[in-house]
């Protein structure tokens, strides 16, 4: 796991598993279809993406594609950053 990987993954589990170890959520673990993220959950998310990374997702980009695990998550904002 990479240190973004790590990051985002410590951030995931704080707003949905905050009584379990964040290393449950290893990089490829599914988050969507109510696996992991529910809606409420996926808007903290993506304002997190915003705030932080300065990750602007578009309408067509709120799929498994780009944030179906925090794998996915972090190709997104190393993307958007090169």
């Amino acid at each position: 796991m990479t240190a973004l990987e790590g990051e985002l993954s410590d951030f995931i589990a704080a707003i949905v598993l905050p009584d379990r170890c964040p290393d449950v959520l290893s990089p490829d673990v599914p988050l969507l279809g109510g696996s992991i993220l529910d809606s409420l959950a996926l808007l903290q998310l993506i304002e997190h993406l915003e705030e932080r990374y300065g990750l602007v997702l578009e309408n067509d980009q709120l799929d498994e594609l780009h944030l179906g695990s925090v794998r996915a998550i972090a190709d997104c904002v190393r993307a958007a950053s090169a």
